[in-house]
């Protein structure tokens, strides 16, 4: 019995250590899950900058066509895309099933389909356009969106009248051609310098964030545009053209199937 003893007091304490670790590591995971409040949009695009792509962060434009291409006729949809069922679209957050209105869907596939018939976009996938960082008033999220959780932003920013959003395309465009060379792509520069972009919808024109050419020659991942003075982030989309996806928009003539998900981290 004593040797039972010794025994039990040499590996509770260790056992302790080792749950509080991997409820530590499942906080730190489920980050996007806090309040709206409790994460700055700070920490968002850190979180974004710090993603890992197995097979490099910069992609040449054909390298990014090529890839689009294979990625679109994959199938791969996202986790947590909007879905229509009984009449009413919905989607899925902390197994919570929320309902999403139709005016926010087509508010935001407006808004995609502008980004590329304004040369802003090329492709609707996760090394080009893939995510939306919404934002609202200072005034409008301290009056109505403090201390919600998740879901409870998510009911209210898809009704909300005075949604932006901030688009940071070419996410992974390569400006030397070759990657690895002393050698600058104009035509790649030229869509950089226009990568960060604002939306709103209340159907108002996009807004572009210009970045100097020696800033973004400096240091692609720190040409990243921050929301405006002023408002306060909600929350992030993220999208993504494939060929069995939920909802369709036409670009040069062409039908191109997307998912659309409001609660997702950023997809690989």
């Amino acid at each position: 019995m004593a040797l039972k003893n010794s025994i039990f007091r040499n590996i509770f304490p260790q056992l302790i250590y080792h749950l509080l670790f991997v409820f530590f590591l499942i906080c730190v995971f489920d980050i996007h899950t806090l309040v709206a409040s409790e994460v700055s949009y700070r920490q968002d695009l850190h979180v974004e900058k710090e993603t890992r792509y197995p097979d490099g962060w910069f992609y040449t434009l054909e390298e990014i066509k090529n890839q689009y291409v294979l990625e679109y006729e994959e199938g791969k949809r996202l986790s947590n895309y909007i879905t229509k069922k009984n009449g009413n679209y919905f989607t899925s957050c902390n197994s919570d099933a929320i309902i999403i209105p139709e005016a926010f869907i087509n508010k935001t596939l407006h808004l995609i389909q502008a980004l590329l018939e304004q040369g802003l976009a090329r492709y609707i996938f996760r090394l080009d356009s893939f995510h939306g960082h919404l934002f609202v008033p200072e005034q409008i999220f301290s009056r109505k969106y403090s201390n919600m959780n998740t879901q409870e932003i998510i009911r209210l920013f898809t009704h909300e009248k005075t949604l932006g959003i901030l688009f940071h395309n070419a996410e992974h465009l390569a400006l030397h051609n070759p990657p690895n060379s002393a050698t600058i792509d104009v035509e790649a520069l030229e869509f950089v310098k226009k990568r960060n972009v604002i939306g709103w919808y209340d159907g108002r024109p996009f807004e572009i964030i210009r970045f100097s050419e020696n800033d973004l020659l400096a240091d692609r991942k720190t040409a990243t545009a921050s929301i405006p003075a002023g408002y306060r982030n909600v929350g992030v989309i993220t999208f993504k053209a494939v060929r069995n996806g939920e909802f369709s928009i036409i670009y040069n003539g062409t039908p191109i199937r997307i998912d659309i998900s409001p609660y997702e981290c950023y997809y690989h």
